[in-house]
């Protein structure tokens, strides 16, 4: 009996330490948190996203404001020009090193008229298998200015998809969670039958 409850402590410690390494997986660690979010959960929280290059920079009390050429936007609507706005701090998730003649793929929170982006938003320098994501998420956008047809129903299923996808870690987690409860439920079970 004592191999049993051996082995049974085993298993959950190897579960318990498994659903531990899934629920933990972050980012690398910097002074800047940031929720670990997919192409999903950016769209998500943006209200505007698109690629552009910036074409000038300025700096005003504690933020730095960001002028594109944009390109093309794939969420919300955004001028040919946008001015976007962040945080001159990156240990307080601002991006202050986009550089100038840079193209980026733009993640964007609007308040009333301004545009502001965050390191957390999922804000990143254009390379075609990022750009060839964000158009796989959420089709091939529309040019600035011009309002979304919607018509591109191919990017909505793959929407769905990747939403439903996101919520496979979690899923696992509680079932890995629920299985080390059951199997602690069963070990303590045990071990009172044994002193009876």
């Amino acid at each position: 009996m004592r191999a049993v409850r051996t082995a049974l402590g085993m298993l959950l410690l190897a579960v318990g330490g498994a659903v531990s390494v899934l629920v933990t997986a972050a980012a690398p660690a910097s002074a800047c948190s940031c929720v670990v979010g997919g192409q999903a959960d950016y769209f998500e929280w943006s209200d505007v996203v698109f690629t552009g290059e910036v074409v000038d920079r300025g700096t005003d009390d504690g933020t730095v404001s960001y002028r594109f050429a944009v390109d093309r936007v794939y969420e919300g609507d955004a001028p040919p020009q946008a001015v976007v706005t962040s945080g001159r701090e990156s240990a307080a998730c601002g991006m202050p090193d986009l550089q100038v003649g840079t193209a980026y793929v733009v993640y964007a929170t609007a308040d009333g008229a301004s545009l502001t982006t965050s390191s957390c938003s999922g804000t990143r320098e254009v390379r075609p298998s990022y750009v060839e994501r964000v158009e796989w998420y959420a089709g091939s956008g529309h040019p600035p200015g011009a309002e979304a047809t919607g018509d591109d129903p191919a990017a909505a299923a793959r929407s769905e998809e990747s939403a439903a996808i996101a919520e496979r870690p979690l899923a696992l987690a509680l079932v890995g969670g629920g299985a080390a409860v059951v199997i602690a439920g069963g070990l303590l079970l045990g071990r009172r039958r044994i002193r009876e």
